[in-house]
């Protein structure tokens, strides 16, 4: 049996925290509103994550990756838990929630899109086309493989393109051999 690795010293953690909250605060923070839809919930989401690992509430394997892909899904986790809150506490699904107003046709339409996607698919989305990550990335982020992110990224480009065309996104019709678009 392979004995668990030791968590960082609090002051290493801390002092390397620190450093990818400087450098990555702005991608996190976009990627927390994509997810989240609001300013406010963003800034709530990054700030959460970030205190909850200098507080050992959520333990950071820096042998499993990158500190700053990692808390990427921290703060995956901690919008999902936030959503999940939103809407027990409104009881209607975050969905059906009104959009925000102001912004151009086609930026509404990818947005209505991307809501319409499982989270998972909303996920590797956001992180592979705002914000460039690499399917190894995404995985580290996720904690997944990057062959099963690569395999779910085609898929959730699938069902988004057939969302934007105005066709159904069922996985039934993408999962069907030799159906392409």
């Amino acid at each position: 049996m392979t004995p668990l690795p030791e968590p960082p010293a609090p002051d290493t953690l801390r002092a390397h925290l620190r450093e990818v909250y400087r450098d990555r605060a702005g991608d996190l923070f976009a990627f927390a509103y994509r997810l989240t839809g609001s300013e406010r919930a963003a800034e709530d989401v990054v700030h959460e994550s970030v205190l909850r690992i200098l507080d050992g509430r959520c333990r950071v394997d820096t042998a499993r990756g990158q500190l700053a892909l990692l808390l990427f899904g921290v703060v995956r986790n901690v919008a999902r838990e936030q959503r999940r809150q939103v809407a027990r506490e409104v009881g209607s699904e975050p969905s059906q929630q009104p959009g925000v107003s102001g912004h151009p046709e086609h930026v509404l339409a990818v947005r209505s899109a991307l809501e319409a996607l499982s989270a998972t698919d909303r996920e590797v989305i956001i992180l592979s086309a705002y914000h460039g990550c690499s399917p190894r990335e995404i995985a580290t982020a996720l904690g997944s493989t990057s062959l099963v992110i690569r395999v779910r990224l085609h898929r959730a480009r699938v069902r988004l393109r057939r969302l934007l065309d105005g066709r159904p996104a069922s996985a039934a019709s993408v999962a069907r051999l030799g159906v392409r678009s």
